[in-house]
């Protein structure tokens, strides 16, 4: 689940009820003290507005941070597809 501003795999992840996108709650409610906005739709938006998602990586008794796998973009899989063709 990517956060819809910065792109990257959430931690704390929240869905906007407005919108429905998903955000990184840190990068969200730093957006909304500082316009009180949605960044994506431009829609008034307050905290509120914000469900947390809950996940097993956002759990405090599994401690996993998610990573991004090698293959997640075009080099990666072309990289991939290289070596077994190599093997």
């Amino acid at each position: 689940m990517a956060c819809s501003i910065s792109g990257e795999i959430a931690t704390d992840p929240v869905v906007s009820l407005k919108s429905g996108h998903l955000f990184e709650r840190r990068l969200i409610e730093k957006q909304i003290n500082a316009t009180g906005r949605c960044p994506i739709t431009d829609q008034d938006l307050t905290k509120e507005d914000l469900l947390s998602v809950k996940t097993h990586t956002n759990q405090k008794a599994t401690g996993i941070k998610p990573r991004l796998t090698a293959t997640a973009g075009i080099p990666g899989m072309i990289k991939s597809f290289q070596d077994e063709w190599d093997a």
